[in-house]
């Protein structure tokens, strides 16, 4: 996957609406016996060049994840608004990792909010959905290289 075809860009089509109102992110990875690794992400951030996303994971709990990413690139991260279901999934490649801008902040908190309108609109109690919080995150940025529908249904697993 990593150098395979060209950097996509992050339109309506790729269903930027739900990177930006998600409510939870699943980050994927893979050691060198294809060994996979999944932990969560937090405050996605499509930067201006709308090929490239930052988003956080959490230090301690990601600590495989970074390995991975460091020893291979290549990622899929899973963005899913849990009051629809509508879900999307974006494969790339891993570029940095570092500490958190101010805009990472924002974007972290502003999941934490969308997360917080979900639990309450499924019921789930504030203090449940909180211990999933990552605190001790970490930045990572990756290049989308691919696209596609998660979304359950007839569509699910085509690309966008």
């Amino acid at each position: 996957m990593a150098g395979s075809s060209p950097f996509l860009e992050i339109s309506d089509r790729i269903r930027a609406h739900i990177i930006a109102d998600t409510g939870t992110i699943l980050v994927g990875t893979r050691d060198a016996q294809l060994t996979p690794e999944i932990t969560r992400g937090w405050g996605p951030s499509i930067l201006p060049d709308r090929r490239t996303i930052d988003l956080c994971i959490s230090l301690s709990a990601g600590a495989k994840t970074l390995e991975n990413l460091r020893d291979h690139e290549e990622i899929a991260v899973t963005f899913h608004q849990t009051v629809n279901y509508k879900t999307v999934q974006l494969k790339g490649r891993f570029l940095e990792s570092g500490d958190l801008t101010p805009q990472d902040w924002e974007s972290f908190e502003r999941q934490k909010n969308v997360l917080t309108e979900q639990a309450k609109q499924h019921g789930i109690p504030l203090e449940i959905g909180f211990r999933i919080l990552a605190l001790d995150p970490v930045r990572i940025r990756f290049a989308v290289q691919q696209a596609f529908e998660q979304t359950p249904g007839p569509g699910a697993g085509s690309a966008l």
